[in-house]
């Protein structure tokens, strides 16, 4: 994955919890530098570079968005079994993937070490519609700039149930949640397409060379709403 692709979007919402971060901090795009001693001043029993003091200390962790080093989720599955409802089987018990896949940055902390997945199930969607849109570098083989799992079902000419999953924007697959809730109980129109757009990019922020995944997920978006038009 390249470097540009890798950069997450930081979604500071509630609901996305998974990044507790400075909004401010993670701005700072040059990290902090030990006060070198001058070489002539330089001697065998003083460092050559000075520590950095509480206050900048605590700068630098500022800039830190406490992902685990980890860039975005790769996975195409884990936003399919989000969307999905699925649930993970194990030689144990069973978990929820919206909690294996969200609930730690790497999914097998969920598991103990003499602990297996056996099965995967997922429910019968008859009724629903159901698709994975993926844009990509290259038509196969490669990982999602930004994907969009999602499940729906119409009851009446109007949304009665919706499940809305981005991937490739952050370190775990992302639930749309407010966009879900706008578009339940209503029948879709051409505004209500681009209310849902401009929603799923509400309180996110790029990284230095990412902006173009929030334009990406805001006509993801908006474009499968239009689709739903009848």
């Amino acid at each position: 994955m390249s470097a540009q692709q890798g950069y997450p979007i930081t979604f500071a919402s509630n609901e996305s919890g998974f990044l507790v971060f400075d909004a401010d901090g993670v701005k700072k795009d040059k990290g902090a530098a030990l006060t070198e001693r001058p070489i002539t001043e330089r001697t065998l029993t003083d460092e050559d570079a000075a520590s950095l003091s509480l206050e900048e200390a605590q700068a630098e962790a500022s800039r830190c968005m406490n992902c685990g080093c980890y860039s975005v989720n790769a996975s195409d599955i884990a936003n399919v079994l989000v969307a999905s409802d699925g649930t993970i089987l194990t030689n144990k018990k069973e978990i929820p993937a919206v909690d294996f896949f969200t609930t730690k940055l790497k999914a097998y902390d969920m598991l103990d070490l003499d602990e297996v997945v056996t099965a995967i199930r997922v429910p019968d969607m008859t009724g629903w519609e159901t698709g994975y849109h993926k844009d990509r570098l290259r038509p196969s083989l490669d990982f999602a700039l930004v994907s969009l799992a999602y499940a729906y079902r119409m009851e009446e000419g109007k949304v009665a149930e919706i499940s809305l999953v981005l991937g490739g924007v952050a370190p775990i697959p992302i639930k749309l949640h407010k966009v879900e809730q706008l578009l339940r109980g209503k029948e879709m129109d051409a505004e209500l397409a681009v209310q849902a757009g401009k929603l799923a990019i509400e309180n996110t922020m790029a990284m230095e060379r990412n902006r173009y995944k929030i334009v990406d997920v805001e006509a993801m978006v908006r474009r499968l709403v239009e689709s739903m038009i009848k």
